[in-house]
């Protein structure tokens, strides 16, 4: 086995050590031209050519657009799907204005017929459910904070 890349990089070393540094070596790029026209940047294989302007690997490359193509159309596809599910069992619908016990109390009484008319799973009725707890702990500080308002008011009086 060979020590010549170790001994390379031993006497460069030495080299820095001592103050002397050797010129950086240009790193070769590919001969080829980008879509604005500039040189190519990328690093050439064995071929003399980066991956993506190697001439052997043409049919590969557009295979691999080919694939592209197919996978956004799938996205495509997946994304109109699920809006139609949205608007089929109405998920997309706003929350309604949960600003008193009423209003939560009945909200949660639709969610509970919807996930007993299967339109929603379980899952989704848990989530729902937090959302009128967030909501309810929100109302509660709201009445608090109202309350020392107004006990502030008085106590100035």
């Amino acid at each position: 086995m060979s020590d010549a890349p170790l001994d390379e990089a031993r006497s460069r070393l030495r080299a820095l050590a001592r103050g002397k540094s050797q010129p950086a070596r240009a790193v070769e790029s590919c001969p080829a031209t980008n879509a604005a026209g500039n040189p190519c940047k990328m690093r050439p294989m064995a071929s003399g050519y980066c991956m993506a302007h190697d001439p052997a690997r043409a049919q590969e490359r557009q295979a691999e657009r080919r694939r592209g193509g197919t996978l956004r159309a799938a996205h495509e596809a997946l994304a109109r799907q699920k809006a139609e599910l949205v608007a089929r069992y109405g998920l997309e619908g706003d929350l309604p204005a949960l600003e008193s016990v009423e209003a939560l109390g009945a909200y949660l009484s639709t969610v509970a017929a919807r996930v007993e008319a299967r339109q929603l799973t379980p899952a989704q009725g848990n989530t729902l459910v937090s959302v009128v707890k967030m909501a309810k702990d929100l109302l509660g500080l709201s009445l608090d904070i109202k309350l020392a308002e107004q006990l502030d008011a008085l106590e100035s009086r």
